[in-house]
């Protein structure tokens, strides 16, 4: 099984969980205690083939889990989900990126910040410079951002 099949399968089991919602009680089908069983153990020795893991996930935390996701729920502001919002989810997890850097894409990062009250340069190398132009650009950033804690200093 490679990754596509690996991400249908999942993709084939929240559906599945879902559709299953009407016809099961909004509980979880087993207590907290029972539930965390399922994951009592040693981790195995080797990993699993990617359906098996996939499918050994889902048969343990399914009779686990509660039908917040159904019409059913009129519990608490918690959990629940919308289709759209699992898929958006999911894109976005498979898409893989640090969302809190947005710089990661450039050469280097240099700012200017304050640490235990005192002016700093920070300077971030984040991937390989690959010719004289993105050289002189990291330079060239270094260099404003000295300027920058210079003149706060």
């Amino acid at each position: 099984m490679n990754g596509e099949d690996a991400l249908s399968l999942a993709a084939s089991r929240a559906v599945a969980f879902r559709d299953r919602l009407p016809l099961r009680p909004q509980r979880p089908l087993q207590d907290f205690a029972a539930s965390r069983a399922q994951f009592a153990g040693p981790l195995p020795e080797e990993g699993l083939e990617a359906s098996a893991c996939i499918d050994d996930l889902a048969d343990r935390a399914e009779p686990g889990l509660h039908a917040k996701v159904g019409d059913r729920f009129f519990g608490w502001v918690i959990g629940g989900s919308h289709p759209v919002g699992v898929a958006a989810d999911w894109l976005t997890s498979a898409w893989g990126q640090n969302a809190g850097n947005h710089q990661a894409d450039g050469a280097l990062f240099a700012g200017g910040a304050a640490w235990h009250g005192r002016q700093v340069m920070r300077l971030s190398v984040i991937s390989w410079l690959i010719d004289e132009a993105a050289g002189m650009a990291a330079a060239e950033a270094i260099v404003a951002a000295w300027r920058a804690v210079r003149e706060t200093a």
